[in-house]
């Protein structure tokens, strides 16, 4: 145990915080899930990825891609995309959409390309959504030009995470 100091306005303030083991909240909001195999085509225009395979679901939240808050709060919301055969100026977006607000992520790919077929990304969507109770988020992506089939691997590759911070 130790004291924890802090200053509120004009008047100190201490706290001594007593307590032994882990903190733990059995019923947080959480999901972890992976791609569910094989790859896939990335479109031209959003398309929402509904191909998961559930890890954890703490609360049953989520179902087919789209996630649902099941009280109001802040929730961290991220994922992760292997994507390959870009080409010179391709930009790739990832997309959050969420009942009550959009978040983009997008990557610039510019690269020099020969015969192997085109360079390959990591894209990661990261945002803190502010949901009420009820309201539902889902992630996708897409490419400015899949001239060339641009494709994400669908698998391990690919993760998603959602939880309850505040």
């Amino acid at each position: 145990t130790s004291a924890v100091q802090t200053q509120l306005g004009t008047k100190a303030a201490t706290a001594s915080p007593v307590f032994t083991g882990n903190v733990t909240m059995t019923g947080q909001p959480w999901v972890h899930a992976l791609g569910d195999g094989g790859t896939s085509t990335l479109p031209q225009t959003y398309t929402k990825i509904d191909a998961w395979t559930e890890v954890k679901d703490i609360g049953s939240n989520f179902a087919s891609g789209t996630f649902t808050a099941p009280i109001t709060g802040a929730y961290l919301m991220t994922a992760r995309f292997y994507v390959y055969y870009l080409t010179a100026n391709d930009m790739v977006y990832g997309k959050i959409i969420s009942s009550n607000q959009n978040y983009y992520c997008r990557s610039f790919q510019t690269c020099e390309y020969g015969t192997s077929g085109g360079e390959a990304i990591e894209l990661v969507v990261c945002e803190i959504l502010d949901m009420d109770t009820n309201d539902t988020a889902e992630i996708g992506m897409y490419n400015n030009t899949a001239a060339r089939g641009t494709q994400y691997e669908n698998s391990e590759f690919m993760s998603l995470n959602v939880i309850l911070l505040a």
